[in-house]
């Protein structure tokens, strides 16, 4: 009898500190989300918002907000902790854009980049949203529109990525949580820095995803919808000092060689550079 009645004590006890972890895991996890944690069987589509913040909402099967995905330190500045998540869209918006707009975040940008991630209805229904918000707020800003998938976004921020969504929403998910982490460690090293003079990099930078991304492609048209979207790619790889080609910017892939046209606009000046189907590039114009 002795021994039953230690034996359960001993399997309580256990039961106890598992389901004591398996909460404060949670807990801890939920605190540096902004007390959401992901649901990839509810997912439905992305839609991401470039200005001075760079962020991807994912919006569940019920058309809500079910989280942001932090790109940089701009947009944890404005919308950590902003009671955001779970809104529907009318609402999600609404206060996204006070939010941005308190933080000055469109005082630093010429257009807001709206990016589809597949779902035209509900990307049509945040463009919308946005456009009426940006109006009630005065704030006199043009949207532009992009394209991308969950595999191409992961590509261009130098990530693997996988052929599954549900893998590829888990990896943006991680990779948002790993920045807001980074962030409140050290906000310092967000802060806006000088690019560096020589765009080339830059431009290389992009290359080299454009030729990694043509490794499973044989043939694409210049501005192909079904492509990656060449001024969705951050050519400095720094989450807080961004760099996008302008879209005046192209690229197509043939026999599986990339030739690119790329533009920049920095500090009022324009570097240019063409590729013919190799790493060697020329300066100016194709």
């Amino acid at each position: 009898m002795k021994k039953k009645i230690i034996i359960i004590a001993i399997i309580t006890f256990i039961a106890v500190v598992a389901i004591g972890i398996y909460i404060l895991y949670h807990v801890v996890l939920n605190d540096l989300t902004g007390n959401v944690g992901l649901k990839p069987d509810q997912y439905l589509t992305s839609v991401e918002v470039k200005s001075k913040s760079n962020f991807i909402l994912f919006i569940n099967k019920k058309k809500k907000v079910s989280n942001i995905i932090f790109l940089n330190g701009y947009s944890i500045d404005s919308l950590y902790k902003k009671n955001i998540e779970g809104k529907n869209i009318e609402d999600a918006i609404e206060l996204i854009v006070d939010k941005l707009k308190n933080s000055n975040d469109f005082n630093d940008t010429d257009d807001i980049q709206l990016i589809d991630y597949g779902n035209i209805s509900i990307y049509n229904e945040i463009k919308m949203e946005f456009n009426k918000q940006l109006v009630v707020y005065g704030v006199d800003k043009n949207i532009t529109d992009g394209s991308t998938t969950l595999r191409e976004k992961l590509i261009s921020l130098n990530y693997d990525s996988s052929d599954k969504d549900i893998e590829n929403i888990k990896k943006l998910y991680n990779i948002s949580i790993d920045l807001i982490s980074q962030y409140r460690e050290n906000k310092s090293f967000y802060e806006k820095k000088e690019l560096d003079k020589d765009f080339s990099v830059y431009a290389n930078n992009i290359y080299n995803k454009l030729t990694n991304y043509a490794k499973e492609i044989t043939t694409q048209e210049k501005y192909s919808k079904d492509g990656l979207d060449i001024t969705t790619i951050n050519a400095s790889g720094d989450y807080q000092n961004e760099l996008y080609a302008s879209k005046d910017s192209w690229y197509y892939i043939e026999s599986g060689k990339v030739f690119s046209y790329m533009k920049f606009n920095y500090n009022d000046k324009i570097y240019e550079y063409c590729y013919k189907g190799d790493n060697n590039f020329t300066e100016g114009t194709c």
